[in-house]
């Protein structure tokens, strides 16, 4: 009888072998056409300097200079708050998000549309990441034209923002500060007046125009920023990780040699020693730690005899408008708004990580990739922040130039706080040419990852349109290059003074959408199962737990925060565009795209199957392979296929292992040979 079950068992196991090796295959094949990737994407990065450049040029954005100087200006007690607290943010926010992100590109090969396999319910929001980047690239190409007409303005003989006898200017211009009595420190000098900000407003802005008029400046300059983003996207991936390469190695040489002069300027260190031995009250911080204060106020304080000799907490106290103690509220706000630099920096809700990610190798050891980008960050925005505030107490305190940061125009202190400080420099043309260069390169970086990420998702995700890729990629930038000229008007340029807890909302409402459907609807075992079989790492379930409850946790408060600054915006009557409108814009997606393609695809047309199928298909990855064939056949074999077996090889092995009685011994050697081959298989004992 026991001879008889062997024989059976035999049998079986080798029709079992035989029909799963066709089933790996077949299913293969299935998802090779599935996943299929775009022959035209391009190649692997050549080397992990490519990953890390497409990486780092996020870091080197304009909106760094602002972020950092606003907690070191006050007190040191907060610059420690604020080290501390981006440090745990990087922990909560940027490593997992990072990883997470990274991990999907990395083992779909696939941009962040296709990406979303892994959590089907979710993919609708890689096509909100899809509408928002297009969105986004329609006027972020300003922020690369801008600092072109400062680097092409700085050839000048006489820097043209640091007079007063241009074209531009009006009869109350000012090479410099008005000089005020001590007695007058209240008053504040709204600074339209001063040469580099009528250079700004008057000059390339023209705000002073009545309707809408175009200015000339950023509408050259913003079609040559087309002009060389149309001719690398066409180029392709290899094209492109050379240039962010070489870009990225240039712009932080040229960060490190401003970095070094501005650590040279008089009086920094008795600047160092006013944050570490303040002789300030440690019970006192200026009310402009809120990030999103709403005026933008160039204040002047006496250079008379009494003015000069005022002391360091004098001069402190000139900077600000009032004092709060510091409270359990002030640190909270420290530490969300240390959340800024820690989340924007990496652009994680744009997908252009997930994009980047899937030109790695398929074993590239993305946990060091992580974390040498992620710190890397952390001491490119130092750098940046560091030079801020030291540029800031040098005008401050030797020209009276004193500049409240997060203004009508977010970005208005580079454009003229900047422009006054290269001005007073010895060869103030050549400092001037590196740092808007440095600002250009980083910015049209950060332009060309956002549009190659748009173009790879696209083509990745949608097989039938890749024959025409060449007419739609064109297609694409130039309606792209038309919406973008409507910036490059008086009234569209000042748009700019859009907040930025505006894209904190955004940005915060992708990733926490995301985090839940990685690590809620895709699952603890089969995340921890695919990092082991990519990358040979065993992922702690205390960390995947950490970032199931803690990283949500303080992606709502970040959020919350965000959405009150938001609302207080709303009702702020000196907005030039009411944020309330392009909160309300940006969500449309949301609403529309993540039910629309769920509603797709419970009610398709011409489907019988039953809605709990449907369902299923939703909830279950089960076209979650990677692209690569050899690759994939390796997984099936070892993981088996993520969807149920046929029915029809079903009914064919349910004869030949139907059994009514088998032994202990036997029955532990068939559950550990059913084991290696991934079946699953019910005795009736």
């Amino acid at each position: 009888m026991l001879t008889n079950i062997r024989e059976n068992v035999s049998k079986t196991f080798s029709h079992l072998t035989t029909v799963i090796n066709n089933h790996v295959t077949a299913t293969c094949d299935s998802a090779n056409k599935i996943t299929k990737r775009d022959e035209n994407r391009g190649k692997p990065w050549t080397s992990n300097w490519d990953f890390y450049a497409t990486c780092f040029c996020h870091a080197f954005t304009m909106k760094h200079f602002l972020v950092f100087p606003k907690f070191m200006f006050h007190h040191w007690a907060f610059l420690v708050v604020f080290l501390v607290s981006y440090f745990v943010d990087l922990f909560i926010f940027t490593l997992p998000i990072f990883f997470i992100q990274g991990f999907l590109g990395q083992f779909s090969s696939s941009g962040f549309i296709s990406a979303y396999r892994a959590a089907p319910i979710a993919k609708g929001l890689g096509y909100v990441i899809l509408i928002l980047n297009v969105i986004t690239s329609s006027y972020y190409s300003v922020n690369a034209a801008v600092p072109l007409i400062f680097f092409l303005s700085s050839f000048n003989t006489v820097l043209p923002w640091t007079t007063c006898n241009n074209g531009w200017n009006t009869i109350d211009c000012k090479d410099d500060p008005p000089k005020l009595h001590p007695v007058a420190l209240n008053y504040y000098f709204t600074g339209k007046t001063l040469a580099s900000t009528e250079f700004f407003y008057k000059a390339i802005a023209q705000e002073d125009t009545e309707g809408w008029q175009i200015s000339w400046r950023i509408f050259l300059s913003t079609t040559f920023v087309w002009i060389l983003i149309g001719i690398l996207v066409m180029k392709g991936v290899n094209i492109i990780s050379k240039y962010l390469r070489y870009a990225t190695i240039i712009t932080f040489i040229i960060m490190l040699i401003i970095f070094l002069r501005i650590l040279c300027l008089p009086g920094t260190i008795r600047t160092f020693e006013r944050i570490i031995l303040p002789k300030e009250s440690l019970s006192k911080m200026s009310s402009s730690l809120l990030p999103y204060s709403t005026n933008t106020i160039i204040t002047s304080s006496s250079s008379s005899a009494s003015s000069k000799s005022m002391t360091s907490s004098s001069l402190s106290s000139s900077t600000t408008q009032s004092n709060t103690p510091i409270t359990i509220v002030n640190l909270f706000i420290t530490w969300v708004y240390a959340a800024a630099p820690a989340t924007f920096a990496l652009g994680p809700g744009w997908g252009s990580i997930v994009t980047m990610a899937s030109f790695n190798n398929f074993n590239e050891k993305l946990k060091k990739l992580t974390y040498k980008v992620c710190f890397g960050h952390m001491l490119i925005i130092i750098i940046t922040g560091m030079s801020t505030f030291l540029v800031r107490r040098y005008l401050a305190e030797y020209y009276d130039f004193f500049y409240k940061l997060g203004g009508v125009n977010q970005l208005d202190y580079v454009y003229t706080a900047f422009p006054y400080f290269f001005g007073k420099l010895e060869v103030s043309q050549l400092w001037s040419l590196l740092f808007y260069a440095m600002l250009f390169l980083a910015e049209f970086s950060s332009c060309i990852i956002q549009i190659f990420a748009v173009i790879t998702a696209l083509f990745d995700e949608h097989e039938s349109i890749r024959v025409k890729r060449k007419e739609i990629v064109i297609t694409l930038l130039l309606a792209l290059y038309f919406s973008a000229l409507v910036f490059a008007t008086n009234r569209g340029f000042l748009m700019f003074a859009l907040r930025y807890s505006i894209e904190g909302i955004i940005q915060m409402s992708i990733c926490l959408l995301e985090l839940m459907a990685i690590v809620w609807i895709y699952g603890r075992m089969r995340f921890q199962r695919d990092v082991f079989f990519m990358l040979g790492l065993n992922f702690k379930t205390w960390k995947f737990f950490s970032i199931r409850f803690i990283t949500p946790l303080g992606i709502i408060l970040v959020l919350s925060y965000y959405i009150i600054v938001a609302c207080i915006d709303v009702f702020d009557n000196k907005q030039v565009l009411n944020p309330a409108s392009l909160i309300t814009f940006k969500l449309i997606p949301f609403f529309i795209f993540i039910p629309g393609y769920i509603v797709i695809k419970l009610f398709p047309f011409n489907d019988d199957r039953t809605a709990k199928e449907k369902i299923k298909e939703l909830l279950y990855p089960t076209d979650w392979f990677p692209a690569e064939p050899e690759i994939c056949q390796k997984y099936i074999e070892e993981y088996g296929a993520p969807e149920t077996p046929e029915p029809s090889d079903i009914v064919d092995l349910e004869p030949q292992i139907k059994m009514t009685q088998i032994g202990n011994g036997d029955l532990s050697q068939l559950r550990r040979i059913s084991a290696d081959v991934d079946i699953c298989i019910e005795f009736d004992i």
